[in-house]
């Protein structure tokens, strides 16, 4: 036990060092000189990178063009036939020879491969989430060679799925611990290939060391949390030793030893916009009998209560998150990897993407199940920006093996992950599946199946889902554990009264966006609508020629088989057809912007009902067509823009039934207060037509309908819906504080006048800031730059009259901005 002041200082001086020490008792040797061949081609070797992948190395080596420009991923299907060699030599010195253990530690490897040392075989790989540590001290000499033969993966999970006696559903892929998209998905690339997507280590040593730590909370309050310490060593001890900490000691005579702290006034970690994200740094020593450090590392920790809270009503079965005690919306999206060939990512990439999760006011990620294990420093970064994490095993929308090798490598792959991930404060689920219970009972995978059949893949899947990876995730972690996402599929109707949810009636099929206003479920997973990628982000990937939606490149940057023809039969609904492909692709972000913001509105008004919104996708792995809000190559479409506003703590919202307009207020996070409601009619030319003000009493954490006002209040003349709005805002003390546009047609039924826009560029200490001004009402106004950056707010729409400031976040320091590099785009320059 110890001061709240010792506690402070602790915390700053181990800020200071490493997260994850390696001791300088133990001696790690990475391996870096790789090269590369087609092992029966008549290339000789070539140089390789580590880690990386078979693609990457022959994009190096000018032998293919980029995987992702216009339609080469066609002509490259051929490197997953191949069988690929990678080798490397290391050198060792007399000391390291000479230390009592080595331990080689293999870690991503992608996927089926033999590994050689010195020509002698010392593993197979065939789990690409599992980490292998070898003993090779008996291999070992001054002058090393590491090699790994990769079998072709299609090649072997093909020989796999034909020797079982049943096809399973999802293919041959199931047989495969690979990211199952590497397989082709509908929204990634086919790239079977092969890699060592982590460097190989070698790691030496004399004494044990500090393997793991798990600082794991007993009980957590505001006044005293109780802690539980576990020390994982490499080896069992030979003599007993001292962990020090906190200035205590701890005997530590077993390989897996425990010992409990308690800190006063602890400081809580709370998730974005609930409160502070306060982490620990603990610094731990191992000692020997004599008092000397024989191995020391530092740990990261935070304290927190997380429960997924499951209450029946009358309507069914809730869904929500607590932390510490409070109930948490989600707010959020579905993450996939950041790129098809996640080794291209650094730290760089992963801050990025992870700020504009933050920036859009987002608290959950969904981390998906047919994607990766995220590398560490995603986590790190999660936890220090208050990101909850949804975390998927990986398997997805397929049922799976149930032999005894495959369990026995899913139980491994289970448990380190689990291990790995479990000091970070940032999970809050583990979920075992995407979408295998759904597709069991409501895609047809049991049509034309033997009753043998039937019950011998659905108990391989209780085993699995229901057994193994809860008994993990008990076991090792503080985590709680769900079965499969989505509880129900939308073919049930269940799905809208217990559990989470995934809504793909629109999109899938063809629904209109207006049921997201009916279809509200407790806890929303899953739901999305597709767009274009921006035109200048068409140009790195493609040709002007192929500036047409079914254009040979278009067709191969977008995976989903009816996806442009569904866009475009949404678009027809709403909007006026698209004068050309420019205008299609801007047109095509606005309606799955404003579509989007149907379902996330309806979401968060029927709280507490439902407790969370997560729509599918935040990113992308390539440059694609897909459901993401943020491209490839980290612009905001206007859906991530869209997504910041509709994710603000405080909103407006309002619907329409029958003749009655409703308006709302959804309230995170301020307390309870007295607000002016203000609702302006008024025309496109800018023209106060009628204005109410009430007196609202705004309640905490909370949803609530405020006002009903009949329409033909404002419809009082025929022509007024195609040509006026509704202003809503909401005022404390006079400062508007939310505000919200009510359209009463569709867009395409609006006159909306085609007019210029005047504008100017100030600066300030921090950057520049865009003024903006129009004569007339413009509908969703996207603004372009060719400077390297992004405004602050996009696609807005941009009353009559009204100056709108604006920020411009550049990515590097600037002197000037041109504005001659600035244009501008809004729904009427599409017709």
């Amino acid at each position: 036990m110890y001061s709240k002041t010792y506690k402070y200082i602790l915390s700053i001086f181990i800020l200071t060092m490493s997260a994850c020490q390696t001791s300088t008792f133990e001696k790690e040797i990475a391996i870096t000189e790789w090269q590369f061949k087609d092992a029966f081609g008549e290339e000789g070797w070539l140089e390789a990178s580590v880690p990386g992948f078979v693609h990457l190395d022959l994009y190096e080596n000018n032998l293919i063009e980029d995987p992702f420009y216009r339609a080469n991923e066609l002509e490259q299907q051929w490197i997953e036939k191949k069988e690929w060699i990678y080798e490397a030599p290391f050198h060792l010195d007399k000391e390291t020879l000479s230390r009592n253990k080595h331990v080689l530690i293999l870690d991503g490897i992608d996927t089926y491969a033999d590994v050689f040392l010195n020509d002698s075989l010392v593993e197979t790989t065939s789990n690409f989430f599992q980490k292998y540590e070898l003993n090779v001290q008996h291999l070992l000499q001054t002058d090393n060679k590491l090699t790994f033969v990769f079998k072709p993966t299609i090649e072997v999970v093909d020989t796999l799925s034909k020797a079982n006696s049943y096809q399973l559903p999802g293919g041959s892929r199931v047989y495969s611990r690979k990211p199952q998209f590497h397989f082709g998905w509908d929204w990634g690339p086919k790239f079977i290939g092969c890699g060592i997507t982590k460097s190989p280590i070698l790691k030496s040593y004399n004494e044990a060391f500090i393997n793991d730590i798990y600082i794991k909370p007993l009980s957590v309050s505001d006044k005293l949390a109780k802690l539980e310490v576990q020390i994982e060593l490499s080896d069992l001890p030979s003599e007993p030793l001292n962990i020090h900490f906190l200035n205590r000691v701890f005997p530590i005579e077993l390989q897996h030893s425990k010992f409990t702290i308690d800190i006063e006034q602890p400081d809580l970690w709370w998730p974005n916009a609930y409160g502070n994200q306060h982490l620990y740094y603990f610094n731990f020593e191992l000692r020997n009998s004599s008092g000397t450090i024989i191995d020391d590392k530092s740990q990261k920790f935070a304290l927190r209560e997380i429960q997924l809270i499951q209450e029946n009503d009358t309507l069914g079965k809730g869904f929500k998150f607590n932390v510490n005690g409070k109930d948490v919306y989600a707010k959020g999206a579905n993450w996939i990897p950041l790129d098809y060939f996640h080794t291209r990512i650094d730290s760089s990439d992963y801050r990025k993407a992870l700020m504009d999760v933050k920036s859009a006011n987002m608290n959950m990620l969904r981390v998906w199940g047919g994607g990766i294990y995220e590398q560490d420093y995603f986590y790190d970064l999660c936890d220090s920006l208050g990101i909850l994490v949804w975390q998927d095993f990986m398997f997805a929308c397929a049922m799976y093996p149930s032999d005894s090798s495959f369990f026995a490598s899913v139980k491994i792959e289970a448990e380190q992950q689990v291990k790995r991930l479990r000091k970070h404060p940032s999970i809050a689920l583990w979920c075992g599946n995407n979408e295998n219970s759904e597709g069991w009972h409501r895609w047809g995978w049991k049509a034309n199946r033997s009753t043998e059949e039937i019950d011998s893949i659905w108990a391989g899947y209780q085993d699995l889902f229901a057994k193994i990876l809860p008994n993990t995730v008990d076991s090792l972690s503080l985590s709680e554990y769900w079965e499969s996402s989505p509880l129900y599929g939308r073919g049930d109707p269940e799905h809208q009264y217990s559990g989470d949810a995934h809504y793909w009636g629109i999109w899938h099929d063809a629904e209109p966006f207006e049921n997201f206003e009916s279809k509200v479920p407790r806890f929303m997973s899953e739901y999305g609508f597709q767009s274009f990628p921006e035109i200048d982000a068409i140009d790195l990937f493609a040709q002007e020629e192929d500036h047409y939606f079914n254009s040979k490149v278009m067709r191969v940057h977008q995976k989903h088989p009816r996806g442009n023809a569904l866009i475009q039969e949404y678009m027809l609904r709403d909007y006026k057809a698209p004068a050309d492909f420019e205008s299609f692709v801007y047109l095509s972000q606005v309606l799955q912007a404003e579509g989007m913001r149907t379902g996330m509105e309806a979401h968060r008004r029927a709280k507490p009902y439902n407790m969370g919104t997560l729509y599918w996708q935040f990113n992308d792995c390539w440059p694609v067509a897909s459901w993401s809000s943020r491209d490839y190559y980290g612009n905001w479409k206007a859906l991530h823009y869209t997504t910041k506003n509709t994710y603000e703590d405080l909103i407006l919202s309002s619907t329409t039934e029958n003749d009655s307009i409703r308006f709302y207020i959804v309230n995170d996070a301020m307390p309870d207060t007295e607000l002016d409601l203000l609702i302006e009619h008024v025309d496109y030319d800018g023209n106060r037509l009628s204005s109410y003000g009430y007196d609202v009493s705004l309640k905490s954490n909370s949803s609530q309908l405020v006002q009903t006002i009949a329409g033909s209040d404002f419809l009082y003349i025929d022509s007024l819906e195609n040509n006026s709005y509704l202003d809503i805002q909401l005022l404390k003390d006079g400062d508007r504080i939310a505000r919200k546009l009510h359209h009463f047609v569709k867009p395409k039924n609006m006159n909306l006048p085609y007019t210029g826009i005047s504008y100017k560029v100030d600066k300030d200490s921090t950057g520049f800031i865009l003024e903006i001004f129009s004569d007339h009402f413009m509908k969703n106004v996207m603004i372009n730059s060719l400077h390297d950056g992004r405004f602050e707010d996009n696609y807005f729409d941009l009353p009559a009259k009204e100056l709108k400031r604006i920020r411009f976040h550049n990515t590097y320091p600037m002197e000037e901005f041109n504005t001659n590099n600035l244009s501008f785009f809004s729904v009427a320059d599409t017709y």
